[in-house]
């Protein structure tokens, strides 16, 4: 698929289109350091841009979360869908 993807140019630009104004969409939350944690650049891209350009491009995104000493979440980072397996937990449902 990545071939394929790399190949098209229209379908690069729709996912520009749809990646770039899912960043731009004002995003509001009660605590603004998670806010910040989400709208953050890492790689030059924000975040929620690279999720949605994964949910785009493999149907699904995963972020893995970086805790603090005190066990908040101190950093967001998008994981490459392709290199993630899930496993299911049988004791716990959901």
């Amino acid at each position: 698929m990545r071939e394929a993807y790399l190949g098209n140019a229209v379908a690069q630009r729709a996912v520009k289109l749809v990646v770039e104004g899912v960043g731009s969409a004002p995003l509001d939350g009660s605590d603004p350091a998670l806010v910040a944690l989400v709208t953050a650049r890492s790689g030059g891209q924000m975040l929620i841009e690279t999720v949605a350009a994964q949910l785009l491009l493999h149907g699904n995104a995963h972020v893995q979360v970086l805790r603090d000493a005190d066990g908040g979440a101190a950093e967001l980072y998008a994981l490459r869908p392709e290199r993630v397996s899930v496993e299911a937990d049988a004791g716990r449902c959901g």
